[in-house]
């Protein structure tokens, strides 16, 4: 006979259903809202892959990214590295491909928001730190991270939105 535990008397499972859960004050913070819409995809779509047991040795390539969002490999790698960059994600192992064993390793992920499985960490929840003021100098050339307008002394005008474009010829007009 068999036994059965995770059924109920009304025939329902008793394990909780598995879900992603975003809480309000993380989307709250600069960085989420610093985020794209295939950014916050690719956040959930790696949250989708913790189990509860496997935070630090999440695999997730970004191969695996570009399937899952439907899009090319280099936007994955790209968004990626925002996470990294915001604080959501940090690269625990990196990946890579051995051309001896011929063998592809795709990179294991800790998502900062939780406990790490590997290390017993506490979260670290480096997003919450992050600000647009902070900018690594590596990112400046994409187009996704937002650069800060520098602070002009003041009474100092900022000319780039002073009428000086190609169109405005006319003086003292």
């Amino acid at each position: 006979m068999k036994r059965r535990n995770s059924i109920d008397r009304t025939g329902r499972s008793k394990k909780a259903a598995r879900h992603v859960r975003l809480y309000h004050w993380m989307m709250d913070k600069p960085a989420w809202q610093s985020l794209n819409g295939n950014q916050r995809a690719l956040y959930i779509e790696m949250s989708r892959r913790y189990n509860g047991a496997n935070n630090g040795r999440i695999h997730f390539s970004a191969r695996e990214a570009a399937a899952a969002l439907h899009t090319s490999k280099a936007t994955a790698a790209r968004d990626l590295a925002v996470l990294e960059e915001r604080g959501f994600i940090v690269a625990v192992t990196r990946g890579g491909f051995n051309l001896k064993n011929k063998q592809v390793q795709a990179t294991e992920w800790r998502l900062t928001e939780f406990n790490c499985d590997v290390t017993d960490a506490l979260p670290s929840k480096e997003f919450a730190r992050w600000s647009p003021e902070i900018i690594s100098r590596s990112h400046h050339e994409d187009a996704n991270v937002p650069l800060p307008r520098p602070e002009r002394p003041s009474g100092e005008a900022d000319i780039s939105r002073a009428g000086h474009g190609p169109r405005s010829t006319r003086l003292g007009t």
